[in-house]
Formats: C-alpha cells, structure tokens, sequence
C-alpha cells in the first residue's frame, strides 16, 4: 500500500493498521467510495493485499472472486 492510499484511508477514519483489519478491506473499500465513487478494482485488492498479508499478484482466487463480486455489484 502506498502513501496515497493511506492519506485517503485517514481522511475516512481509517488511521491505523489495527482498525484496517477490523473492518476488513470491503468496508474500507466501501467508506473510500463514499468519498470517490471511481475507485478502481486494484485498489480493492490491495486493500485485501494489506490485510491478508499478500502482495495482489498472489491474492488467492477466493478472495478475488469474493471481491470482484463486491465490485460488479456497485458498478
């Protein structure tokens, strides 16, 4: 995750890694939305990315379906 992406996570409330994995990436994802509403599908994975542990070229499947299933839906 970059710089960027933090910057816009605190302008939402999402200040530290902590509450990040509490709310987990769709929700995150979903209050950066209310802020942008054209935010890309790589940004969802890379939220889950962070979260998981995982770099989003190594995301697992389930995962990505999970959240492309998320992104088709507000799209």
């Amino acid at each position: 995750m970059n710089m960027s992406i933090e910057r816009a996570l605190g302008k939402v409330g999402i200040s530290d890694v902590d509450y990040l994995k509490m709310l987990g990436a769709k929700i995150c994802y979903l209050k950066l939305r209310q802020k942008k509403v054209n935010l890309s599908i790589k940004l969802l994975f890379e939220l889950a990315g962070a979260i998981e542990g995982y770099h989003i070229a190594v995301l697992p499947e389930s995962i990505k379906i999970e959240l492309i299933t998320l992104y088709n839906s507000l799209t």
